[in-house]
C-alpha cells in the first residue's frame, strides 16, 4: 500500500500527530530552543561552505515534505499500522540530521523505535512531544525564512 499527501496536507493544512494545538511563541523555554536551532543551521551552513542557498533549499525541501510525513504517520498510526508508521519516522529522523541538533533526532528516533515495537500510542507522550516539537520547528523555520526574504 502507498500512502500519498492530498493537496490540502502539501499545503499545511493536514492533520497533524495528535491535533494539539500549537504552543504559544516566545516563552523562556522555546526562545531558547529557536536559539540552538539556529546555532545547528549555523553549523549546517558551515558544513556547507557557506552555501546559504544550499541551506535553504534543504530548509525549503523540508517544509515541503513534513506535511506529509506528519499525516501519513498520523493515519498509520490510527490504523495500528506501526511497522509502516517507523519508516516514516526514519524518514524525518534523517532529515532532522541535517537540520536540527541530537535532542530532536533522538526524538524521532524514540518514536521510530517505539512504533517499530509496537508500543507507540497516537496519544502517548513520544508523539504528543515530536508533534510539539514539530510544530514549533515548522514555526521557526518559515519565520526565519520570512526574516531571510524581506
Amino acid at each position: 500500500m502507498t500512502l500519498t499527501c492530498d493537496p490540502a496536507v502539501k499545503e499545511g493544512k493536514g492533520i497533524h500527530l495528535n491535533n494539539s494545538p500549537s504552543s504559544q511563541s516566545g516563552n523562556a523555554e522555546e526562545q531558547a530552543k529557536r536559539e540552538r536551532w539556529e546555532e545547528e543551521l549555523s553549523r549546517v551552513l558551515d558544513e556547507l561552505c557557506g552555501d546559504e542557498e544550499g541551506l535553504e533549499e534543504m530548509i525549503a525541501a523540508f517544509l515541503s515534505e513534513l506535511p506529509c510525513i506528519r499525516h501519513r504517520s498520523a493515519l498509520l498510526l490510527a490504523e495500528g499500522k506501526t511497522a509502516e508508521a517507523a519508516r516514516e519516522f526514519h524518514k524525518l529522523k534523517g532529515t532532522l540530521s541535517y537540520l536540527a541538533g541530537t535532542e530532536e533526532r533522538e526524538l524521532a528516533r524514540r518514536a521510530e523505535a517505539e512504533a517499530r515495537q509496537g508500543v507507540l500510542s497516537p496519544r502517548g507522550e513520544t508523539v504528543r512531544e515530536l508533534d510539539r516539537f514539530l510544530d514549533a520547528f515548522d514555526r521557526f523555520l518559515r519565520e526565519r525564512g520570512k526574516k531571510s526574504a524581506g
